[in-house]
């Protein structure tokens, strides 16, 4: 009789275990398909926010440029803040909602240095974020004197630094940023300023290629497109090879 009851313990516990098994695999599987199911709706989303974005470019602006740059910068804060959905898809709208804004309205001048950090350090394209600095800086309709300007030259000289290694661009953008400061008495400092390398020193040694060695790789895990990764990699591995060359 206890035999009995010890087999039938034994049966209801291997039952016990047999259904958990077949509930977790359940799961799992469900949970998968959920997941999937969301990949796939990121990257539709994707689309659908370059179909908008695209529309945005050619509705006139009625002569009402700035609130349509204002609605193109809101447009990108949603997008660069869903981060489930960059996660899968990445930030490769960047540099459109960018350039879309800088056509709309050259002097929103505020609303650059976020677009300046998100295509540099998110969307991996530091070259076309200095190209994109030139263009606003190229602007008739941008003056000296506006708010946030020494900043544009400033940052042009961190990228040019950092990710392109151009010491002499970078020491001409630098004394740029330091001008316009010394020559507005009212404008805010950026304390940030105080920060920049002494290009000097590094051009006599290997630090600029371990600070780029640095700048690339914190920019890679943001990376999804493949082929920007790839390029990524590519310059991070001819960096640490001119490196070991150099040592």
């Amino acid at each position: 009789m206890i035999l009995k009851k010890i087999n039938l313990n034994f049966l209801q516990l291997v039952l016990w275990f047999c259904i958990a098994g077949i509930f977790t695999l359940q799961n799992n599987h469900r949970n998968k398909i959920i997941s999937q199911a969301e990949t796939l709706d990121y990257f539709q989303e994707e689309q659908r926010l370059r179909s908008v974005l695209n529309l945005q470019k050619v509705v006139p602006d009625l002569g009402f440029s700035n609130l349509k740059a204002d609605e193109l910068f809101l447009s990108f804060i949603q997008y660069f803040g869903d981060r489930p959905a960059r996660e899968q898809t990445g930030y490769t709208l960047t540099p459109e909602y960018f350039s879309a804004i800088i056509k709309s309205d050259p002097q929103f001048i505020a609303a650059y240095p976020t677009l300046i950090n998100a295509n540099t350090m998110y969307a991996g394209q530091p070259e076309q974020s200095i190209n994109f600095i030139e263009e606003i800086l190229d602007s008739t309709s941008t003056k000296p004197s506006d708010e946030l300007h020494h900043l544009l030259w400033f940052y042009k000289a961190w990228d040019e630094l950092l990710f392109l290694g151009d010491i002499p661009s970078a020491q001409y953008s630098y004394s740029q940023a330091k001008s316009i400061q010394q020559e507005q008495p009212n404008l805010q400092k950026n304390v940030t300023t105080k920060y920049f390398p002494n290009t000097e020193a590094l051009e006599k040694s290997s630090d600029i290629i371990q600070a780029q060695i640095l700048a690339w790789s914190t920019v890679l895990p943001h990376v999804k497109d493949i082929k920007t990764k790839q390029k990524i990699s590519a310059k991070i591995t001819s960096l640490r090879l001119e490196l070991t060359q150099s040592q």
